[in-house]
């Protein structure tokens, strides 16, 4: 008869309030009470898990961001890297050819102190001779 009352005052209420309702009028008011608080509880516990869902959530956006950063710091890395590698090796290249100019001048210097010594050696032989 209860139930009967409850659906004719709310036609539209969903199956759950109709359930609620039912449940409120078989329960007495201490373990409504009790029942209540549990739904309390359970409501700040999920809101927890929300809460803590948004920092999780929040984190995840910083280390994305983190990654993208540190992704262009290592393409400017890599790009240092194949700068410097092209580099030395011009550089190798400018010492080998400094070092074979060396050699040919260390010859030449050789060759101008012989020429030298032989016409230093053939003016003293026609002066005092």
């Amino acid at each position: 008869m209860e139930l009967f009352r409850l659906r004719q005052r709310e036609p539209s209420a969903s199956p759950q309030l109709r359930q609620a309702q039912l449940l409120q009028t078989q329960l007495s008011p201490h373990e409504l009470a009790y029942q209540d608080s549990l739904i309390q509880e359970r409501e700040a516990e999920i809101q927890e898990i929300e809460s803590g869902i948004h920092e999780l959530s929040e984190i995840f956006r910083d280390l994305g961001t983190l990654v993208n950063q540190q992704g262009g710091m290592i393409d400017n890395i890599e790009s240092n890297v194949y700068s410097i590698a092209v580099d030395t090796q011009g550089a190798a290249e400018e010492l080998s050819t400094a070092s074979e100019y060396q050699r040919k001048a260390g010859r030449r210097a050789t060759c101008l102190m012989i020429i030298l010594v032989i016409v230093v050696a053939v003016v003293l032989l026609a002066i005092f001779s």
